[in-house]
């Protein structure tokens, strides 16, 4: 499973820094020792320990980090992407649940990015988003 990285969640994060904290342990690495190897960029600052931990972290960087852990440990990469997988597989059957148990008269319309006016609403509320968008979708009621 390749794993868009820049397109993460926290979860995923978390994911990948509960795999990561063993392999720095092990080659003796501190947090902000493994960040300047892995990223190449000396961490300014504290509370990263805290971050990595909440999977608040940048993505650009998540992916050099997967990287790193794939090259340490091929098992513990493996782990990661099956663990997403799974988290990817219940968000799908869950969502597919949804549309199947719909009722009537609420009924739930996919959005196409074709339509025009979806891409202006969806252009309008981007400034205001903190949430990343997988999937647009209205709800419409019959009467």
């Amino acid at each position: 499973m390749k794993i868009d990285w820049l397109k993460s969640t926290k979860e995923m994060r978390k994911i990948l820094y509960r795999h990561l904290q063993p392999e720095m342990a092990r080659k003796n690495l501190t947090l902000y020792k493994f960040l300047e190897k892995v990223t190449g960029r000396v961490p300014a600052g504290k509370g990263y320990d805290g971050n990595m931990r909440a999977g608040s972290y940048s993505r650009k960087s998540t992916s050099l980090m997967f990287d790193w852990l794939q090259i340490i440990n091929p098992a513990s990469a493996k782990a990661v992407e099956q663990e997403i997988a799974r988290i990817d597989e219940v968000i799908d059957n869950a969502w597919n649940l949804l549309l199947q148990l719909e009722r009537k008269p609420l009924s739930i319309i996919p959005l196409n990015w074709s339509m025009p006016l979806v891409q202006q609403a969806f252009l309008q509320l981007f400034l205001f988003m903190k949430f990343h968008v997988v999937n647009l979708f209205t709800f419409a009621l019959r009467t």
